[in-house]
């Protein structure tokens, strides 16, 4: 492609513009649980909403995560 790009005598900023496909839009995978519930193992990253077991406490950061209460 870079070869027919070239031939034309454009260059491929030219054609596909500056910058690719941004890291941001691209999915990064699984994120870290953010809050844990201890009696089910049941995790919860902090997106979308909220599950039951956290909805009902009263306290939310008993639910935190070591990686996350310490911020």
């Amino acid at each position: 492609m870079g070869a027919k790009v070239n031939e034309c005598g454009n260059s491929r900023r030219d054609i596909f513009g500056s910058h690719s496909v941004s890291t941001s839009r691209m999915s990064k995978g699984k994120p870290p649980a953010k809050s844990l519930d201890p009696r089910t193992g049941a995790t919860w990253s902090g997106r979308d909403g909220d599950p039951a077991w956290i909805t009902e406490a009263k306290n939310r950061a008993r639910f935190l995560t070591k990686r996350w209460y310490s911020r």
